[in-house]
């Protein structure tokens, strides 16, 4: 197997292991990003030499503006590792990340809809705190 062959491997076996829906972008640099879930629970970079795993984690700017800003857990460099060594420890960062990010969500008492923390307000929906409580964002 080439290198080519192996970063296709790799990106396979990423969409496959990812929870779904799983969209993929492409940053300014040419990194290919993963995002699982939704709400969002892992999030992927790939290089030609690089596989990192975030922890998906936002702040609000201001009371209109969500800001992404993931925590990374780990960075593997995929050539040197090998196929075999890079999907095994590239399943355990994914789980990891996965966990810790699904420990966050929660239910809102109205509409019933699992959220993460960054559109909720203790128990509430920001969508159901408009409707049924009249908050204003």
């Amino acid at each position: 197997m080439n290198e080519d062959d192996d970063f296709r491997f790799l990106k396979e076996y990423l969409s496959a292991d990812l929870s779904q829906p799983c969209t993929i972008s492409t940053a300014w640099d040419g990194a290919e990003i993963y995002e699982s879930g939704d709400p969002s629970e892992v999030m992927v970079r790939i290089t030609s030499t690089e596989v990192q795993v975030y922890l998906p984690s936002f702040f609000w700017r201001n009371s209109h503006e969500i800001v992404r800003d993931p925590q990374l857990l780990g960075t593997l460099n995929w050539r040197l590792l090998g196929r075999p060594d890079t999907f095994i420890a590239c399943h355990h960062l994914i789980q990891t990340a996965q966990k810790q990010r699904r420990e966050t969500f929660r239910k809102c008492k109205y509409c019933e809809k699992i959220f993460g923390p960054e559109h909720m307000d203790d128990d509430v929906c920001h969508g159901c705190e408009e409707k049924h409580l009249h908050v204003v964002h």
